[in-house]
């Protein structure tokens, strides 16, 4: 039994530093186990975050929109055995950013336009980078989806509503 505790706790923080390796671009999704458990924690513990900070309907519109785009995308290349790694990885990768800006948040609550800008372009090189491992495609390519995937999830927010906009975008 106390072995089996320890290799889980094992498991899980392997989880975790993969997950900062996938945020700082040194791992993709083919790193991350593939497990529907996982997927599951990753994304609830992200739809958590972003409530808190955004509210519970931002929050689901931006989930939901990154979960459907990432199937298609995926369903378009003929890649859907890659959907579990991948939504695992933005999850992931994201939980990892949501914790920096945060911890930045409460050193100051007005962050300066140059690290809003650092912290959107780093949230873009991760999302290119796990659409590029996931699609097998280049970096060109990657970017522009990249692009696309960000405007439609801000297309979505702003549809169910301006009062619900993140303050920081509006």
């Amino acid at each position: 039994m106390d072995d089996q505790k320890r290799q889980s706790k094992i498991k899980s923080s392997e989880i975790i530093i993969d997950f900062f390796k996938v945020a700082v671009l040194k791992k993709g999704p083919k790193d991350l186990p593939k497990s529907n458990l996982l997927l599951a924690i990753v994304i609830l513990t992200a739809l958590f975050i972003s409530s808190i900070n955004h509210g519970l309907p931002v929050a689901m519109t931006e989930t939901f929109t990154v979960i459907f785009i990432t199937y298609l995308l995926l369903a378009l290349r003929n890649y859907q055995n890659r959907y579990t790694q991948t939504v695992t990885a933005l999850f992931g990768g994201g939980i990892v950013i949501s914790l920096v800006v945060s911890m930045l948040f409460f050193f100051n609550d007005q962050l300066p336009t140059l690290i809003r800008f650092i912290i959107f372009f780093w949230n873009l090189s991760l999302i290119t980078n796990i659409i590029r491992l996931s699609l097998s495609a280049n970096i060109f390519f990657a970017s522009v989806i990249s692009l696309i995937y960000v405007i439609s999830v801000l297309v979505m927010v702003s549809v169910i509503g301006p009062e619900t906009f993140p303050n920081e975008l509006k």
